[in-house]
């Protein structure tokens, strides 16, 4: 998928379209995690997206690109760098941000 800047701070990176739901992961271009900056954004992005639903899932570093949606086990090193840069995550059913969800 071509990326897509939708913000000088933020850009979908990737745009994974299942049949209940779709899940975008947008990478935050700023220095330091603006918890305020990410709920605005989150919420106002999930709402352009009309009738879709979706998940939106923040991340900080493209470092953890190629395993940012694999969900099932990773080595503990990406497991490691999964839990500093993924940011957020707004679930489609919440308007409550789960902030460093892999965090122990």
């Amino acid at each position: 998928m071509e990326n897509i800047i939708i913000d000088t701070d933020f850009e979908v990176i990737k745009k994974d379209v299942r049949p209940t739901v779709t899940n975008f992961y947008i990478l935050y271009k700023k220095q330091g995690v603006v918890k305020e900056d990410i709920c605005k954004f989150a919420l106002s992005f999930r709402e352009q997206q009309k009738d879709v639903k979706c998940n939106i899932h923040i991340i900080d570093s493209k470092d953890i690109e190629p395993f940012m949606d694999n969900f099932s086990w990773l080595p503990k090193e990406e497991q490691t760098k999964k839990a500093n840069h993924f940011v957020a995550t707004l679930p489609f059913d919440t308007n409550s941000l789960l902030w460093f969800p892999f965090r122990e």
